[in-house]
């Protein structure tokens, strides 16, 4: 059972990725929900078919007393 769960709930993850219009064609895509900068460079492949430069990327753990935090993003312009 637990396994049909993960099967169902994995292709939902994919879509997390969030991209925000900046000025000067910039755009920010936060993965933070996945954790993953795979997924943000998906999204930017698809927020910028013809191509992009990566202008910043985050990656980062941050351990408190009683939780952990992801910070994933890229900021990139098409």
């Amino acid at each position: 059972m637990r396994k049909l769960v993960l099967i169902c709930v994995l292709p939902l993850l994919n879509s997390c990725a969030t991209a925000t219009i900046l000025p000067n064609n910039q755009v920010f895509i936060d993965c933070s929900a996945i954790g993953d900068l795979s997924d943000c460079y998906e999204k930017a492949n698809q927020t910028c078919p013809r191509g992009y430069q990566v202008l910043d990327r985050v990656n980062e753990t941050h351990t408190g007393l009683l939780s952990t935090t992801h910070t994933t993003n890229i900021t990139i312009q098409c």
